[in-house]
C-alpha cells in the first residue's frame, strides 16, 4: 500500500498552472499483531510517521524502540525547562589552535548538562529537543550571559581570546535575537578578545532572506561570523560571498580524510582555494 501511494504521487501535480512535486512519509503498524484498539494502533502508526519524517524516509515500521525514544525524549523536554530555571548547565571551553606556532587563538564555548549520577546528557541529543520545544531560545540566552561574565574574568586576568558563541537556526529566526546581542554585549568590554558567533550552513540556508538581514545588522555591531559543518550544507561559496561571514569550518568528514590525499584532501583544498579568491573574508581563516 505504501509503494502504491509513493508511485501515484511520484508524477508533478498541474495546480493553476503550476508544476508542483509532492512526496510522503509513512507511518505503520500491524493489526492485531501489535494492537488491537484504534487508539493504540493509530499511535503507534504515528510515532512511525514521525520517525519517518526524521529519518526522511519512505516508510517507517513501528516498533517499541520507538516508544522507549519518544518517553525519553518527553521526559528531556520536561526536565529541560527545570533545568533552565535552575540554571544545571555548565559552559566548557574548547580551544581553538594555530598550528604554525602551537598557540591559544580562541575557545569555543560549549554547553553541557550534568546529571546528578555523575553522567551527561549529550549536547546533540537536548539541544535538538530544545528547539522542537522552542526553548532553544533560552539557552542561548543562558550561554551568551555567562560568556559576557568569563570576558569579564578574561580581562581581569590579560587572557587574549577570540570567543566561539553557537547560536542554532531558531535563534536566528528570532526576531529578538540581535536586540538580545546588543543589550548583552553591550554591557562588557568583549572588543579585546573579539566574539565569532558561530552558525551552520543548513542554518542559514533555512530562511536566507531573513538570515542574511539578522546577521547583517548584528556584523553592524562588530561581531564576527563563522560557518561551521561547511560542505554539509546546500550553499555555494559564490553565494555565501553575500553574507557577513568571516570563517569557515570545514565539516569533519572531510577534515577527517585530509591525509589519505584522496577526495576529503581535493574538497577541502578546493574550498581553500576558492574562498581566498572570491570570497570576503576579513581575517582570511579557513
Amino acid at each position: 500500500i505504501a509503494q502504491l501511494i509513493h508511485s501515484t504521487i511520484d508524477k508533478n501535480f498541474e495546480i493553476e498552472n503550476h508544476e508542483l512535486s509532492v512526496s510522503a512519509c509513512i507511518g505503520g503498524t500491524d493489526f492485531p499483531k501489535l494492537g488491537r484498539s484504534p487508539d493504540i494502533l493509530l499511535g503507534q502508526a504515528n510515532l512511525a510517521l514521525y520517525e519517518s519524517k526524521k529519518s526522511t524516509s519512505p516508510f517507517t515500521h513501528y516498533s517499541p524502540a520507538l516508544e522507549t525514544s519518544a518517553a525519553d525524549n518527553l521526559d528531556i523536554a520536561t526536565r529541560l525547562k527545570q533545568a533552565i530555571a535552575l540554571e544545571e548547565f555548565e559552559l566548557w571551553y574548547q580551544p581553538i589552535i594555530d598550528l604554525s606556532d602551537g598557540s591559544v587563538k580562541g575557545a569555543e564555548a560549549l554547553i553541557r548538562w550534568p546529571q546528578s549520577d555523575g553522567s551527561y546528557i549529550a549536547p546533540d541529543k537536548f539541544i535538538k529537543i530544545a528547539e522542537q520545544s522552542l526553548l532553544i531560545t533560552q539557552i542561548t540566552q543562558w550561554v551568551m550571559n555567562i560568556v559576557k561574565e568569563d570576558i569579564h574574568l578574561f580581562n581581569q586576568t590579560n587572557l587574549s581570546l577570540c570567543v566561539h558563541l553557537n547560536l542554532s537556526v531558531k535563534d536566528l529566526q528570532s526576531s529578538y535575537l540581535v536586540d538580545n546581542i546588543n543589550a548583552v554585549f553591550s554591557q562588557c568590554d568583549w572588543t579585546k578578545h573579539g566574539l565569532m558567533l558561530e552558525v551552520t550552513e543548513s542554518a542559514m540556508m533555512t530562511d536566507v532572506a531573513r538570515v542574511k538581514t539578522t546577521m547583517a545588522e548584528i556584523a553592524n555591531t562588530g561581531l564576527a561570523f563563522s560557518i561551521d559543518d561547511f560542505g554539509t550544507g546546500y550553499s555555494c561559496l559564490t553565494h555565501l560571498s553575500s553574507f557577513s561571514v568571516n570563517e569557515l569550518k570545514v565539516d569533519k568528514s572531510f577534515i577527517d580524510k585530509i591525509l589519505d590525499k584522496g577526495t576529503g584532501f581535493s574538497i577541502v583544498q578546493t574550498i581553500i582555494t576558492v574562498s581566498y579568491t572570491h570570497l570576503t573574508l576579513p581575517t582570511k581563516r579557513i
